[in-house]
């Protein structure tokens, strides 16, 4: 009797840490639990913001992309924006169609995040115009 009771507690152990482990392979692994962090294969090509109706647009942006273990994106989440929708949204679908060397961890590669933070910086005013001499 003790030793059926003893093998069906293992076979429930056995089971849960099955679980356990499959739960752990969907998870998205932030950078501090990975061996090396997720990195794009390619320059992920961001145009400045055009300027619209005479006004020049700038800011930050922030995101949480979460990486497949193959590499592909599989979504975006926007954490801070200060653009204009249209611009977020480019910048948010050029993240997303970048391919990725995945996170490793224990030689694998694992679901992650990575948090990428993007500054769209102010235009210099009269950068657009040449240098002229001061006035003597």
């Amino acid at each position: 009797m003790v030793r059926k009771a003893l093998g069906v507690a293992l076979i429930a152990a056995g089971i849960a840490g099955c679980a356990w482990l499959a739960m752990e392979e969907l998870r998205y692994l932030e950078a501090a639990e990975l061996d090396r962090k997720a990195y794009p294969l390619r320059l992920v090509d961001l145009d400045p913001i055009a300027p619209r109706g005479g006004v020049e647009y700038f800011g930050k942006l922030k995101l949480r992309i979460y990486i497949r273990g193959s590499g592909v994106v599989d979504h975006i989440d926007v954490v801070q924006s200060t653009l204009p929708a249209s611009a977020m949204e480019h910048a948010v679908k050029a993240f997303a169609e970048t391919r990725w060397e995945p996170g490793m961890k224990a030689g694998r590669g694992r679901r992650s995040v990575k948090v990428v933070e993007v500054d769209f910086e102010a235009p210099l005013p009269g950068l657009d115009r040449p240098l002229s001499s001061p006035a003597s």
